[in-house]
């Protein structure tokens, strides 16, 4: 599953491993669950009525014996009533204790003996698994849906079953719905028929895949319909909205393309949906049927510099990793997680082009940076953990996909994805551990790279260096100290030096592991800068030191988009004429926007006059998202003039992101002169309430007492979600001056909508205040959502660390 983790933590690296760890992790080795039976098939004939907030129906569940004499038949099952229990027609004895269903058999089965089993059940207002959605006092615009959820282990409470990744079974649902709803399920639609004041829709997957993955989602759906090959690609949205997914999933068929071809496996089932529904908070990879949040839905204003095109392929790979292999046990999701987010970089790479996947990897590699120092390190593979939700962090995904990047570039692209394909094709169908892709890896290359994963997967984190270099000109060589600063890796490593003008280059790789490497090659002349990494094919946290001419030669002539914007965000140290001139050409000229963008964020780092000055020229250029870049670096000055020169901006620009930032640079003006432009912008829509959201960064940035009354509002239902989350994130910085702020967040801890209630507990733990402690406790006690429980945890390991300094 991928979405936006809001990780809202300061904790420093201290607090991080003996607080925010164990709280999250803590130090009880986890195991797949043994099991009696195998799943074959599971068959769901259900009614389910969005309006009452109710399913209902029979779980039929054909099974086989693994060892002698199984009689009892163990199903996990919560939050549910059971009405009856049957085995080959007739009525069975069963027990329901706690969350474990007990079905006994009228007699034993022998090995290898099959068994079909069948459940009658009622579900109502259920608080796990399925979700429904509806007109409240708190959501009254909301649209009447329900949606399954079942990742990690949520299945079992919309329908009995062995609720553990490695079962794998086929499944059909056979779903009747109010008429005028539309049921979507995984695989096949085999019928659909009018009965009365219902509609039913029988949905069949012939594929045995995991549980947790099994999907219905039931709205006023419209269907729009499209093809890749011979596959049928259908997206389903709320009627009206139709244009709009069209947008938003225009990219799925050239990331069918493109991973059919990389992959080795063509896509692997007869037909692919997408699904858009109401709060959910991402996406889903359900096997044929992924679930998809309606910010997907990208209307013709937002199209203009928006798109969730990462997210379409993330849960589109998915389909291979996670669907057609499925890791074994949760301690191994990486090879779910760390290959979506890798096919992330895949789909970039082609279809955007390299600059594009580097940029969206960069940012990856400093989101897991960021969690290694400030919330706590572990390996990828870790069955240490409370609740399986811990372990979808920033480890799992982006470093995981970086994993995956390096091992690319160490076996060469070819035998790489020769590798992949065996390991797809080797395991279809199947669970799969670690192990089983070093196999993999070592039987199609050779190749023994245990090694690699004992150092990446296996061990816990990265390696940290500086450099710096020297041209040798008697000897007519090049000089390069490179350094290791923290924990020792033997890693390759690739130094491209290049010469005046960019007339020549050489590369050379050495293989580091100590502390300390001199290295010394011969060059054709004094170079003009050299570059670490240049391919930035390493994850590592690096500080390279040359003279700042160097940087503006980096700047100009470097041959990938991340070398030039790395020059450029180490100009911003330097404040001299001719740094700020090669900056403001940078921004204006750059064939890639990134790069323009961070040459604008390096001149509002400088903060001096001509840099002020180079901006404002820069406020008219096209690229939207370096026009925002150019506003956010202005809006460091916060005064008049800034606030001036972004003022129409903030009205009347094209992009909604340019206008967003054009607010917050007001707000950090701190001009109650602005105040009605704020307040106009607090009622005016947009794409997922971007420009109101805005607004209510730009309030709170005031930091003036008269807008807290305009926080508080934007806090509390029926506020638009979108609006709520950023007054309440606002909110959790002015909790010292009004005793009301922490009551007002703790009001949203019980919010229908599972992203107000996140965002809450983890608001709560960025205020620091023991006040908030009662209220998350009360909630991590009193909820069964392991994922709030999590949340809370955390939130609490920070505000008792805190509480202790005091």
């Amino acid at each position: 599953m991928s979405e936006e983790h809001a990780r809202c933590s300061r904790a420093g690296r201290s607090l991080a491993a003996g607080g925010v760890k164990s709280a999250v992790l803590g130090k009880d080795k986890r195991y797949a669950p043994d099991r009696s039976f195998d799943t074959l098939h599971v068959r769901l004939e259900l009614f389910v009525d969005p309006s009452r907030r109710t399913l209902e129906g029979t779980c039929s569940t054909t099974v086989k014996a693994i060892k002698d004499g199984v009689r009892r038949l163990d199903f996990d099952a919560g939050g549910m009533t059971v009405l009856g229990a049957s085995a080959g027609g007739k009525r069975v004895r069963f027990t329901l204790k706690g969350e474990r269903l007990e079905v006994f058999l009228p007699k034993s089965l022998a090995a290898g003996a099959d068994a079909e089993v069948s459940v009658r059940y009622r579900v109502r207002d259920p608080k796990r698994g399925f979700h429904f959605t509806g007109p409240s006092k708190e959501t009254p615009d909301a649209p009447r849906q329900g949606w399954s959820q079942g990742q990690p282990e949520d299945a079992h409470y919309w329908f009995p079953c062995h609720d553990s990744p490695h079962e794998k079974a086929t499944t059909e649902i056979l779903a009747r719905v109010p008429k005028g709803y539309v049921a979507v399920s995984n695989g096949v639609l085999l019928a659909r028929k009018s009965e009365g004041a219902r509609d039913s829709f029988h949905w069949r997957l012939d594929h045995p895949h995991s549980l947790y993955l099994v999907t219905l989602s039931v709205a006023r759906f419209a269907e729009v319909a499209d093809k890749w090959e011979d596959v049928p690609v259908l997206y389903y949205c709320e009627k009206g909205r139709e244009e709009d997914a069209k947008r938003g999933f225009s990219q799925t068929k050239a990331a069918l393309e493109v991973f059919s071809k990389k992959f080795g496996v063509r896509y692997p089932y007869e037909r692919y949906a997408q699904v858009a529904v109401s709060e959910f908070p991402g996406g889903m990879e359900n096997t044929t049927a992924t679930t998809q949040t309606d910010a997907c839905l990208l209307d013709a204003e937002a199209a203009l510099d928006t798109d969730l095109d990462t997210l379409v392929a993330h849960e589109l790979a998915h389909q291979w990793f996670g669907d057609l292999l499925t890791c074994r046990d949760w301690s191994h999701a990486w090879l779910n997680e760390g290959f979506a987010t890798y096919s992330e970089y895949v789909f970039l790479e082609a279809v955007k082009g390299k600059d594009e996947a580097d940029r969206d990897f960069e940012l990856a590699r400093r989101s897991y940076v960021d969690e290694d120092s400030a919330r706590y390190r572990r390996p990828i593979v870790c069955n240490t953990y409370r609740h399986p939700w811990a372990l979808f962090d920033r480890h799992l995904y982006e470093k995981g996909g970086w994993v995956l990047h390096m091992l690319r570039h160490e076996l060469g692209d070819a035998p790489f994805w020769k590798s992949i394909a065996h390991y797809l094709r080797r395991f279809r169908d199947q669970s799969v551990e670690t192990n089983d892709l070093i196999a993999a890896v070592e039987q199609t290359t050779g190749r023994n790279m245990r090694k690699f994963f004992d150092q990446w997967v296996y061990g816990q984190g990265y390696p940290t260096m500086e450099t710096r270099w020297a041209h040798k000109a008697d000897a007519g060589k090049v000089e390069v100290r490179v350094r290791q600063t923290g924990d020792l890796f033997e890693v390759p490593l690739t130094v491209r030096v290049t010469g005046p003008g960019g007339r020549w280059s050489r590369e050379f790789t050495e293989t580091v592991k100590n502390k300390d490497h001199v290295f010394t090659w011969r060059v054709p002349g004094e170079p003009s800068f050299v570059e670490v990494d240049p391919e930035h094919k390493l994850l590592k946290k690096l500080e390279a030191k040359q003279a700042v001419a160097r940087w503006r030669d980096q700047l100009r002539l470097a041959k990938t988009a991340l070398s030039r914007a790395q020059a450029a965000n180490a100009l911003s140290k330097w404040g001299d004429a001719a740094s700020i001139k090669a900056l403001e050409t940078a921004a204006r000229r750059d064939r890639f926007w990134y790069v323009s963008a961070e040459a604008a964020a390096a001149l509002g780092t400088l903060r001096s006059d001509a840099s002020r000055a180079a901006l404002e020229r820069l406020l008219t250029v096209k690229h939207p998202k370096v026009r925002r870049a150019v506003v956010a670096a202005l809006a460091g000055w916060t005064d008049a003039r800034a606030a001036k020169s972004v003022l129409r901006l903030a009205q009347k620009d094209p992009s909604i992101h340019v206008r967003g930032e054009s607010l917050r640079a007001l707000g950090r003006a701190k001009d109650p002169a602005y105040y009605p432009v704020l307040r106009a912008a607090l009622k005016k829509p947009s794409y997922w309430n971007v420009v109101r959201s805005s607004a209510v960064q730009a309030l709170s940035l005031t930091r003036d007492p008269a807008v807290l009354p305009d926080l508080l509002k934007a806090a509390k239902a029926p506020t638009p979600f979108q609006v709520r989350l950023n007054a309440l994130r606002a909110l959790s910085t002015w909790h010292q001056y009004d005793e009301s702020v922490i009551p007002v967040i703790a009001g949203s801890l019980y919010s229908q909508d599972e992203r107000v209630q996140m965002t809450a507990v983890s608001c709560l733990g960025d205020t620091g205040d023991a006040r908030a402690i009662p209220h998350l406790e009360k909630l991590r006690d009193a909820t069964v959502d392991t994922r709030v429980k999590t949340y809370c945890a955390e939130a609490l390991s920070k505000l008792k660390a805190e509480s202790d300094k005091t």
